[in-house]
């Protein structure tokens, strides 16, 4: 069954996991050029993590991690589901003071980082399918809307 994600209609859900499995990229392998666009965005918004969070139904499945362990976890609640349904780009200057992802439990991708940045991955007819996240083990309230906007994009 199609879990509801909040800002999605169950239709527009549907077509999500439809385009997304259309990709073939959950629990491939490796995807050809994204471990290199994941190592220039850490490179380029200065952050030392970077990665491809595929979303189906249950999880966000990490693919081309740039200084991180892709473990996958539960969408549910999580910094990528909020991610995927947010516009633009999700900035969380310090997940352990944020009240929805305090704590490594409710984050277990994210054990040990301290902040979060990921923007929606859209297909060509806007199907969100995954989310382009970056991460520091610091607190970063320095990340500017200029850098918020180019991961978006």
């Amino acid at each position: 069954m199609t879990k509801h994600i909040p800002g999605l209609t169950i239709a527009i859900e549907a077509q999500r996991i439809a385009a997304l499995r259309s990709y073939q990229v959950v629990d491939a392998a490796s995807v050809d050029g994204l471990e290199r666009i994941a190592a220039l965005t850490s490179a380029s918004l200065g952050v030392p993590a970077a990665w491809f969070a595929f979303v189906d139904e249950e999880s966000c499945r990490p693919q081309a991690c740039i200084g991180i362990e892709g473990v996958s976890a539960p969408r549910a609640g999580s910094p990528c589901e909020a991610s995927l349904s947010g516009k633009g780009s999700v900035v969380i200057p310090d997940l352990d003071a944020d009240v929805r992802f305090s704590g490594d439990q409710s984050r277990p991708e994210l054990k040990g980082f301290r902040f979060y940045a990921g923007a929606a991955l859209k297909t060509e007819r806007g199907d969100r399918i995954g989310v382009l996240c970056v991460a520091d083990t610091k607190p970063k309230s320095t990340f500017s809307a200029a850098q918020a906007r180019l991961l978006a994009n």
